[in-house]
């Protein structure tokens, strides 16, 4: 009976699959893709049997791919509040992706509603993984958030604030209207 590559498999589990089986020479040789970050023991079987021991596999993550966008609290605040927001840095998987703020503020941009105007904010890296952005603004107007990693064009709002003697101010307005 003709022996086959196809007869080759092995203990799935762990996100990891075959990709592609072929022969080299007198060899069989398999493909596999583990989309799960972590050490996996893999088996292979043939013809029924396993073979030889188990081959341990140290599966990295991949490169920044997406970004996931969670805000903390609501996205329309007044410009006495802050606006916070998570970004969790994803591969190709959904494994987290290992990035540096650097590298979030080089592909995360904040535009303002009136051009020329910009944001100073900071970019705090959690235990979790993910990035926590603390946006102030003194200036009311739709923000929007813009990457290539993310989906669409998040926005959120900062409204006009309280009124206060430190940051109010006032002026008097000729209508025309004279009453003396």
């Amino acid at each position: 009976q003709f022996d086959s590559y196809n007869r080759i498999s092995f203990n799935a589990g762990n996100k990891c699959d075959i990709r592609r089986r072929y022969q080299y020479g007198n060899e069989y040789r398999v493909n596999i893709r583990c989309t799960k970050v972590g050490r996996h023991g893999v088996r292979f079987i043939y013809r029924g049997s396993y073979l030889s021991n188990t081959i341990n596999l140290n599966v990295q993550v991949g490169p920044l791919k997406t970004l996931a966008l969670s805000f903390v609290g609501l996205s329309r605040k007044t410009i006495d509040e802050k606006i916070v927001f998570n970004l969790t840095p994803r591969d190709a998987y959904g494994n987290i992706a290992s990035t540096s703020v650097a590298d979030l503020n080089s592909k995360v941009k904040i535009q303002c509603p009136n051009k020329g105007d910009s944001l100073q904010y900071p970019v705090i890296k959690n235990s979790d993984g993910s990035y926590r952005f603390e946006i102030s603004s003194k200036k009311p107007g739709t923000y929007k958030i813009i990457s290539s990693q993310i989906s669409g064009t998040p926005t959120f709002i900062f409204t006009g604030g309280a009124v206060s003697d430190k940051t109010s101010t006032a002026s008097l307005i000729p209508t025309g209207n004279s009453t003396n």
